[in-house]
């Protein structure tokens, strides 16, 4: 496999590239800068659509919009031209900022956030009517998610514990049972970060 780049905006964190399947071009952030950018494969255009706030994770609407999960644990609606917020700050957030998420299977959101100082990091799960409810507590640094291709398990990355952890998954609900370790890197081996899950149910896991 040979890598190429396809962009260089000296991103101090590029992260979260997420493919958009109605305009067939990819989107990415740069999470301090609060930067989007988008890339046309077609025609090798790339180019910064958004800056603002932090944003840790996007997922991308069934209209085609982008719902941001930002700082101060804030969500927002970005239609290519307004930002509306779904949630202007999540209490117990204010210090802190979503850093990876995750759209499932039935149209929910898994969000996770960063430790601070005073508080440990946490997953949360932004439901379809609008609720959002803490999954997972007690997190280092909330991180890359990932389904296997028929929906029955959800991969969690904690990168502070250098492990990711492996979740039944229903479907229909998005409830979540039946924690494992999938694995725990070793320290020469680098932090585990971003992920994806390939059709072939291979997991990237990127290293920090």
């Amino acid at each position: 496999m040979k890598m190429e780049m396809i962009a260089n905006y000296n991103c101090v964190t590029g992260e979260g590239p997420i493919w958009h399947s109605g305009e067939k071009k990819l989107y990415w952030l740069d999470i301090p800068a609060g930067s989007i950018f988008r890339y046309d494969p077609f025609t090798n255009k790339h180019e910064e659509i958004y800056r603002g706030p932090q944003i840790g994770g996007m997922t991308i609407q069934s209209d085609g919009n982008l719902l941001l999960f930002m700082e101060k644990g804030a969500i927002a609606i970005w239609d290519g031209n307004e930002l509306n917020y779904v949630i202007e700050t999540l209490e117990g957030e204010k210090t802190s900022r979503f850093n990876d998420v995750i759209a499932a299977p039935n149209g929910s959101v898994f969000c996770g956030t960063m430790s601070t100082n005073k508080n440990p990091g946490t997953l949360y799960r932004l439901d379809t009517d609008g609720s959002i409810r803490p999954i997972i507590s007690g997190i280092g640094i909330s991180n890359g998610l990932g389904f296997t291709t028929d929906c029955a398990w959800m991969y969690y990355t904690d990168s502070t514990a250098r492990t990711i952890y492996k979740y039944r998954i229903n479907p229909a609900n998005a409830e979540i049972s039946d924690k494992s370790v999938f694995i725990t890197t070793p320290p020469n081996e680098g932090i585990p970060d971003g992920m994806t899950v390939d059709s072939e149910d291979h997991i990237w896991s990127a290293r920090w």
